[in-house]
């Protein structure tokens, strides 16, 4: 191995294993070497030496962090295995948390990364994504999850979905969840796709309006809450939705002309006083009493 001593801080160049920058040391040894002793001649060349060095394909071709994480895996093997450790806990903190379970051998893969480029919490959780779920993508290697914060954002968006009475795939959803944690895509994007499903599913509903209601939070169950709270009402049954599919096949209404709208309160009323749910009811029961009381006293029957 070259006289490495002579490069001061940057001896562990030498071990770097790149031919040409080998090639380089070499040479400023050798240079080193021609003026001996003299002080002023070294001092001369180092600062020489570290401004050609700079300049070199493969210094250029690396940042700061990945030199600084090289060295230590070269020269302090110790530390450099313990940074590893580390990393690779908090890596498998995350991964859990995302609802994921990582190998060992990409567990470590990551350690490396996360220290020689430097990665922050969002770029590790990224770069989780990017192994489990986005590498498996195309040919469907990818593990179900049951809990973490995938999961939470699919229940998140399926919820937002389902008050907006529209239909999406669990293979969408999925995408869509993974997209946000991995920052490809925010939530606040993948919330206006679904509303302007609203607009496309419900094509009576102007794009202004379906717009207005994500800018307030108000979803499609919101405005048609008072539909809802009828037909409970008229079914004496608060555990009707409008995930119900009496609701859904009914809160539309179509016109003569083929217009469709959703129905009013009272036309709501009128086709769940029609349904077999309401037969049941006190409500019912007490009208067909009453029209029976007012017959017998039409003829007479009662005082």
């Amino acid at each position: 191995m070259a006289d490495d001593y002579r490069l001061g801080d940057h001896f562990w160049l030498s071990l770097v294993g790149n031919q040409q920058l080998q090639m380089f040391i070499d040479g400023w040894v050798q240079r080193f070497e021609s003026v001996g002793a003299d002080f002023n001649a070294q001092a001369d060349l180092q600062s020489q030496f570290i401004s050609e060095l700079t300049n070199q394909a493969w210094w250029q071709g690396t940042t700061a962090t990945y030199r600084d994480a090289l060295e230590m895996e070269l020269t302090d093997k110790g530390s450099f295995d313990e940074n590893i450790r580390v990393n690779e806990k908090d890596l498998n903190i995350m991964a859990t948390q995302l609802g994921y379970q990582l190998s060992n051998d990409d567990l470590n893969n990551l350690a490396k990364m996360t220290l020689y480029k430097g990665l922050t919490a969002a770029e590790m959780e990224r770069e989780i994504l990017d192994v489990v779920y986005y590498s498996g993508f195309s040919d469907g290697n990818t593990q179900e999850l049951s809990t973490g914060s995938i999961t939470a954002e699919q229940k998140r968006i399926k919820a937002l979905a389902s008050a907006n009475l529209i239909s999406v795939s669990d293979d969408w959803v999925n995408r869509q969840a993974h997209n946000i944690l991995s920052e490809k895509i925010s939530s606040e994007q993948v919330d206006q796709m679904l509303y302007d499903m609203v607009s496309n599913q419900y094509s009576f509903i102007d794009p202004d309006k379906s717009n207005g209601w994500l800018a307030t939070s108000t979803t499609v169950s919101d405005t048609l809450a008072p539909l809802l709270e009828t037909v409970q009402g008229a079914w004496e049954d608060t555990n009707v939705s409008m995930n119900d599919d009496w609701m859904k096949e009914h809160v539309v209404v179509r016109e003569e002309d083929g217009t469709e709208r959703f129905a009013t309160v009272t036309e709501m009323k009128q086709m769940a006083y029609q349904d077999e749910r309401h037969q049941g009811t006190s409500i019912h029961r007490q009208n067909m009493d009453n029209f029976a009381g007012g017959l017998l006293q039409m003829f007479g029957v009662r005082g």
